[in-house]
């Protein structure tokens, strides 16, 4: 810690990811984003590239309810009959996976529900999203407030895109937003490799071995 214009400022990583005030965002871990059964999949997206993210993101996890971090997961949600999707969130989605059609990870569905390597515990929070953002339309930020979270480490998929966009708004929104690199992935090894390089440029990239280290855990 160190003393910045009147104000204390945590200067090293295990400050900064104290479990005291501290949450793990777990990005959109979903049976249609990481299933051979799923809709990126079925699009012709290599799954075995964003399912190498299960493990890490599974010690994570493990060590955050170990160490008394909170775990907060994001889950990708589409309303039936597009009922989420603005016209211009259409055009966007319909742009980037036309083959899709937009109907993905749609509320209800098996596609929906978080990848059974990774469900949910009691004390773990889901928070529904419809953007790419996981703060945007959602309780995500008035979750971490009210539980005294100052300091959120990021993991899931994809890198270039959720991951990227709710890293980037956890810093805007004052929080000090570190992103834990292996534990993250993209259906392209070129956009994770480019996202996390310009991340780097503005957040600490940790890697799975020092966050658990961190908060106690055995490799």
């Amino acid at each position: 810690m160190r003393r910045i214009n009147g104000m204390s400022v945590f200067e090293t990583p295990e400050e900064v990811l104290a479990p005291a005030h501290t949450a793990l965002l777990v990005i959109d871990m979903q049976n249609d984003l990481l299933s051979d059964e799923g809709a990126y999949a079925r699009r012709g997206e290599d799954a075995r590239l964003v399912r190498a993210a299960i493990e890490p993101v599974a010690r994570l996890v493990r060590a955050a309810r170990d160490a008394g971090v909170l775990v907060v997961y994001t889950q990708n949600t589409t309303l039936p009959g597009g009922r989420s999707d603005s016209p211009a969130w259409t055009y966007f989605k319909h742009y980037s996976r036309p083959e899709l059609a937009g109907q993905y990870t749609l509320d209800g569905t098996w596609g929906h529900e978080i990848v059974p390597e990774l469900a949910p515990g009691d004390g773990d929070v889901v928070i529904r999203k419809h953007r790419s953002d996981g703060f945007v339309g959602t309780d995500l930020d008035l979750v971490l407030r009210s539980n005294g979270v100052r300091s959120v480490a990021t993991a899931g998929i994809v890198t270039n895109g959720c991951v990227e966009s709710t890293v980037r708004h956890a810093a805007f929104l004052d929080y000090y937003s570190v992103v834990v690199g292996d534990a993250c992935a993209s259906t392209s090894p070129r956009l994770h490799d480019a996202a996390i390089e310009l991340l780097r440029g503005r957040h600490d990239i940790l890697t799975v071995d020092t966050v658990t280290a961190i908060w106690g855990a055995r490799p």
